[in-house]
């Protein structure tokens, strides 16, 4: 290539935008270290909302449990639906779990704050208290 004068390929120059870009706002929330405890933080609470449930079920070891994507099942499926329905009603969007695996999914991304993790929680708990027999 430099005996040609030529380059192999145009460099990924939106590629390096779009991480430094990334780079910037992880640094700006207080680091990689900042983000890893908020993320447990929200986890932790969505967990310990399904634990203590009658209704919500996590077949998951705790020590495997994901910290992005929390899945849980309702101990009554035919409520699934109206749980679905109701968290999006509440502004709670994209809830609905895997199109092969049903039941509920909660992604809780980087870029979702804890006050977006205590959003679904009180919702959980109000609709379990609706709900649970």
């Amino acid at each position: 290539h430099v005996d040609a004068e030529s380059v192999p390929n145009t460099s990924p120059t939106f590629a390096w935008f779009v991480t430094e870009r990334m780079l910037q706002w992880i640094k700006g929330q207080g680091g990689v270290d900042t983000l890893a405890r908020i993320n447990q933080k929200k986890a932790s609470l969505l967990y310990q909302c399904i634990d203590e449930s009658e209704l919500y079920h996590n077949s998951i070891h705790p020590e495997l449990r994901s910290k992005m994507n929390v899945v849980f099942t309702l101990s009554q499926p035919e409520l699934t639906e109206d749980f679905i329905a109701k968290a999006q009603d509440s502004g709670l969007l994209n809830v609905k779990g895997h199109s092969t695996r049903g039941g509920i999914r909660v992604s809780l991304y980087n870029a979702m704050p804890y006050e977006g993790a205590m959003a679904i929680t009180q919702f959980m708990q109000a609709f379990s208290q609706q709900n649970e027999a």
